[in-house]
């Protein structure tokens, strides 16, 4: 997992985007294809990626990555300075159980964080690639070690897997402590700022799903805590954690 500089965007088009996906099959490629891509999601101010080691450096490759990525946005915005916060993070699955909660956890991360309403609604994942063997760049994510899990058919396959990352979880794959911490009334103004239809001190009074929109909502805020939250909502800290 990567981080945008200071929880500050890595994409502000779609275009963005799609750079940074042709920069991890240009550099799949560029590395005689030394590591495998099992799965990504393209967040706003991180990305998750799935990668299997082959016989290169997971850091090397992430170096290159990035390096070409922050090159290719200080140009195009004209700006100075460092894009990605720090070095990426990351921690490894030992065996096939732990590997399908870490797919199912980077799929399921835009609709934790109220960015689309089901798993396979999300446009910057690599799920159309499973279901649909379809994705730009073609090719840049290795589906075969995956799919063979799931079923000895692709079409057999797919449908265990649709089950599979649709069930609602608790999963908690490296949670990162990223150092950036809002006050109150920080928090407040981001909420204010970023999402400006949440009444925060009212959503007590809503349906529970348009409360938990919300609180998924000011959750995927940078530097916002679980407990925090449940402080200036005036809610229980169960209510957010289970949103």
């Amino acid at each position: 997992m990567i981080r945008g500089n200071g929880g500050q965007s890595l994409f502000e088009h779609d275009e963005d985007q799609i750079k940074f996906l042709e920069i991890l099959a240009e550099t799949k490629e560029k590395t005689k294809y030394e590591i495998d891509l099992y799965a990504y999601c393209l967040m706003g101010n991180h990305v998750h990626l799935l990668i299997k080691e082959n016989n290169m450096d997971l850091g090397d490759f992430m170096r290159r990555a990035t390096a070409q990525y922050a090159l290719w946005m200080n140009y195009k915005y004209e700006r100075k300075g460092h894009v990605f916060q720090d070095r990426f993070k990351s921690e490894p699955a030992e065996d096939d159980r732990y590997l399908l909660t870490v797919f199912r956890y980077i799929l399921q991360n835009p609709t934790k964080a109220g960015l689309s309403k089901g798993v396979f609604d999300y446009k910057w994942s690599s799920w159309k690639s499973y279901e649909h063997n379809h994705e730009y760049p073609v090719g840049l994510t290795d589906v075969t070690y995956i799919i063979n899990i799931f079923g000895k058919t692709r079409k057999e396959a797919i449908e265990r897997m649709k089950r599979f990352v649709q069930k609602k979880n608790n999963d908690s794959c490296m949670d990162i402590e990223t150092g950036i911490r809002l006050t109150d009334n920080e928090l407040r103004d981001r909420i204010k700022r970023e999402f400006p239809e949440i009444k925060y001190q009212s959503l007590n009074q809503l349906p529970k799903e348009d409360r938990n929109e919300a609180l998924r909502k000011i959750k995927s805020i940078e530097g916002a805590a679980k407990l925090q939250i449940a402080r200036i909502t005036g809610l229980g800290a169960k209510v957010v954690q289970n949103a």
